[in-house]
């Protein structure tokens, strides 16, 4: 199996152990990531509010990088697919702002024709690996391990939702053999966004879904979405002042945990680099 892969610019900045932990498992699972170059950002939320066409343009130029190797596009951030898959919709159902991008991005030496298939990396894990293939190639099951599970907003809410993502890490969760222990609600948010405006209201909303896993007695949480990780797990102490309460509950990305399962160093899949210590954790599945 071969992707484009597009790791977005969280993955390659303040969240460099998703790229890490993504490349350790595509590579043990024979998946060839072929990184697009100079692929530029999606955008996130921010620049859509500002200026949606220059929203749409670097979403359409990131596919049309995809489609000239004929790839299909592969993701490891919640908010990047949704972008993806909202301007291939806009696109797709807008002739004329179709025709208007495209024609913006010809004068830049892009060339847009229609979007390549674009999925996250746990779905493309889930539906082409399979459920079977990736619970063989466990060699250390985490009985015993609990965890509780965070998809990004953008998942299931705006344009680019699509409802087949629900339960996706619950799924990556079983094949691992850690408990899941449901503790999000679809009114839960980490608050990323809105971190540069009002980060008091930011980190109390991250703060929220902490506590309660917390409570639960959570071993770590696991999300799909650097931006989400950065709000557990970066601004956990902020959190945690902001509440008086300590929590202490490690962060990981899906990809390291199921690493784990494969029997992956944590050295490999970056678990090193996180803003909480995933000691706990890691004595606990040698243990």
């Amino acid at each position: 199996m071969r992707f484009a892969y597009y790791p977005g610019c969280t993955a390659k900045g303040s969240t460099q152990e998703v790229d890490i932990a993504s490349r350790a498992v595509a590579s043990h699972l024979g998946i060839d990531l072929v990184e697009l170059v100079d692929a530029g950002c999606c955008g996130s939320c921010e620049i859509k509010a500002v200026n949606p066409d220059l929203h749409l343009m670097l979403n359409a130029r990131i596919m049309a990088l995809a489609n000239e190797q004929d790839l299909e596009l592969l993701t490891v951030c919640d908010t990047c697919q949704a972008n993806l898959v909202a301007t291939a919709r806009v696109l797709d159902r807008d002739q004329a702002k179709r025709s208007d991008i495209v024609e913006r991005l010809r004068r830049t030496g892009v060339n847009y024709t229609q979007p390549p298939r674009t999925r996250h990396f746990a779905r493309v894990l889930l539906e082409d690996v399979g459920l079977q293939k990736l619970s063989e190639k466990v060699v250390k099951p985490l009985s015993g391990i609990r965890v509780a599970s965070f998809a990004c907003c953008h998942t299931f809410r705006g344009d680019g939702k699509d409802d087949r993502n629900r339960g996706l890490l619950e799924r990556v969760t079983e094949i691992t053999g850690a408990d899941i222990v449901p503790v999000r609600v679809d009114g839960d948010c980490c608050g990323f966004h809105i971190l540069m405006v009002n980060d008091e209201l930011a980190v109390r909303a991250a703060g929220k879904f902490l506590s309660r896993c917390k409570d639960e007695g959570v071993d770590c949480i696991i999300t799909s979405s650097p931006l989400c990780h950065t709000a557990f797990d970066i601004y956990q102490n902020a959190a945690e002042i902001a509440l008086d309460r300590k929590i202490n509950v490690p962060v990981l990305h899906f990809e390291q945990l199921l690493g784990l399962s494969l029997g992956i160093r944590p050295k490999r899949l970056g678990l090193e680099r996180h803003v909480v210590s995933v000691k706990s954790l890691t004595s606990k599945v040698a243990a």
